[in-house]
């Protein structure tokens, strides 16, 4: 595994290679004949259609905003209903789980594949078919696609994880087919969505999303998981091996717990109060239980990581309005057409991301953590500032077109939101212990996805109170008046969060392991040197028997490749 990880490298830039000089189709011959077409056809429908292509297409930055703006949603609205679709993800560490520990006819991916699809796929024709459907019974349409999305991702990279077990020296060509797959059909979504959304309107767009949506149950029906069915002795190892890791287990029945209490008090009372309420507890929540189960290192990169994200406020909703209104809504804005803002600007943001990775890569990656977090903030934070030129109309005042600034700030600020995210992806990587490094990096991951879900309801309560609630109707420039304010408070706040809370952050160079054996999970933890003292019956035997040597699931042990491989 050292050698493998050491060559990863050298490995991507040959497969990359490869595909130069062998040919796109030869290469995909000499993949297809190592791991079999199904396999690549899983992928492409799972990831590169539906988490690539259909997700860019009816997404944040697709045809979504278009279809809230239909119903006259004002801004804070809208973040309210973003932070809903945000938390689904939080939902990944347990689905994982369920997959593993609760088989249906013996089988662990295939059925629930199937469930999400039919749900996915009814989400999408509901849009698509029904204009008179409310505002939240469309919210509840779009949760359905999420949900399918979270478990194509979970159940497909558990598939091909799998296959790769003896094969690590295709991983390279695997993990490149899967990511740039991914990055191509994400780009022709952005491409497309502009031309859609302006000839059909925004539900049209679901319309096109409902094909990967169902495609998703066509090829698992027709057996493309080439999955065996699992018996009840297989099942009861899997099973003893989860309740042999409670705080694994614990802590993932906390974060859905978080997810169904927030969007409960959403749904339910369509408030302001009631949301941004519910997110309080909810990070106070993890951030006690994560604090306290936790190994310390672990557990204050975990904290950092759902406060940051949190306070890392979200207004985008107020500044998409700003764009995008008519002459007759805002007579001074920019009036950048839907082709344009999508289907333009949309791509040009996505290869900006590319090229923020290979920036950070080329550059920053010999940083230490802290110099990274700290330098990556304040380029984020500039940039947001930067939204105040156009929202201020001083870039007319001094003779630069509105595409032309719109298009230097989205590079700018997809440059520097992967300078932001790159090195928590490393140090996630990191800090997992031998052994359960996929199950412990969705944890993690769930705190980043919480912490968004919060910043999203943040931006809700801050837009109300500033009363900047543009929501696409006409004359509505008043609304407009405090939004040089709330541009303000976002980009400060980001940025004085991971000030404050960097000694959080190890001070460690990257690349190199911060956690060891799979005990280091809650190894002096809070929790567990209370147990040490003064022993329960049930959570002292749980606490002890989390910190002993163990043989781990078909999750973790699958992750590990592909996690540590596709992350380099």
């Amino acid at each position: 595994n050292s050698a493998s990880r050491m060559a990863s490298r050298p490995n991507r830039e040959a497969a990359l290679a490869d595909i130069c000089t062998m040919g796109l189709s030869d290469w995909l011959k000499r993949l297809s004949g190592q791991f079999g077409w199904r396999l690549l056809a899983l992928i492409f429908v799972l990831l590169h259609l539906l988490n690539g292509f259909a997700r860019n297409l009816v997404g944040p930055a697709g045809a979504m905003p278009y279809l809230f703006r239909s119903y006259q949603l004002p801004a804070p609205d809208v973040l309210v209903y973003n932070s809903v679709l945000h938390s689904i993800w939080v939902v990944a560490p347990l689905f994982a789980l369920l997959t593993d520990l609760l088989p249906l006819g013996g089988y662990r991916k295939s059925p629930y594949i199937i469930i999400t699809s039919v749900l996915g796929t009814v989400g999408c024709l509901l849009i698509f078919a029904e204009p008179e459907l409310s505002a939240k019974g469309s919210l509840i349409c779009l949760v359905l696609l999420q949900f399918q999305q979270v478990a194509a991702t979970v159940c497909c990279t558990g598939t091909y994880v799998q296959r790769l077990q003896g094969q690590e020296e295709y991983g390279a060509d695997l993990q490149t087919y899967v990511s740039f797959g991914i990055e191509a059909a994400g780009l022709l979504g952005n491409i497309v969505t502009g031309p859609i959304v302006q000839g059909m309107g925004p539900r049209a767009a679901w319309g096109v999303a409902a094909l990967p949506a169902a495609a998703v149950g066509s090829l698992t029906v027709s057996g493309y998981f080439e999955e065996r069915a699992v018996d009840g002795a297989e099942t009861r190892r899997t099973r003893q091996a989860a309740c042999a890791q409670p705080v694994v287990v614990m802590l993932s029945l906390i974060l859905f717990a978080c997810m169904i209490f927030t969007n409960t008090l959403t749904l339910r009372y369509a408030s302001l109060f009631a949301n941004i309420s519910g997110y309080l507890i909810a990070v106070s929540v993890v951030v006690v239980f994560f604090g306290i189960s936790l190994n310390p290192k672990i557990a204050q990169v975990a904290i950092f990581s759902v406060l940051w994200n949190m306070l890392s406020i979200n207004v985008d909703s107020a500044l998409f309005y700003f764009l995008t209104d008519t002459d007759k809504m805002l007579k001074e804005g920019p009036h950048l057409s839907i082709v344009f803002y999508n289907s333009v600007r949309g791509p040009v943001y996505g290869l900006f991301a590319l090229v923020g990775i290979y920036t950070y890569n080329r550059y920053m990656k010999g940083w230490n953590y802290r110099k990274v977090i700290v330098v990556s903030n304040v380029a984020s934070a500039a940039t947001t500032l930067a939204s105040l030129i156009i929202v201020t109309r001083l870039n007319v005042r001094m003779g630069i077109p509105d595409t032309v600034f719109v298009l230097i700030l989205a590079a700018c600020r997809s440059m520097t939101l992967q300078w932001t995210r790159m090195p928590f992806r490393v140090l996630f990587m990191y800090l997992c212990p031998l052994g359960m490094e996929a199950t412990m990096y969705s944890l993690l991951k769930g705190t980043s996805d919480l912490g968004n879900s919060a910043s999203d309801s943040l931006g809700a309560f801050l837009l109300d109170y500033l009363r900047c609630r543009p929501s696409g109707t006409l004359a509505e420039d008043a609304a407009f008046e405090n939004l040089p304010m709330a541009i303000i408070v976002t980009a400060c706040c980001g940025l004085f969060a991971a000030l404050l809370l960097i000694p959080l952050i190890p001070g460690a160079p990257p690349n190199c392991r911060l956690a060891g054996k799979d005990a280091e999970v809650a190894q002096n933890s809070l929790l567990s040197r209370l147990f040490e003292t003064s022993p329960t019956p049930v959570a002292g035997k749980l606490l002890q028997d989390s910190q002993k040597p163990r043989t781990y699931g078909v999750l973790d042990q699958q992750g590990r490749t592909s996690l540590e491989d596709g992350l380099k």
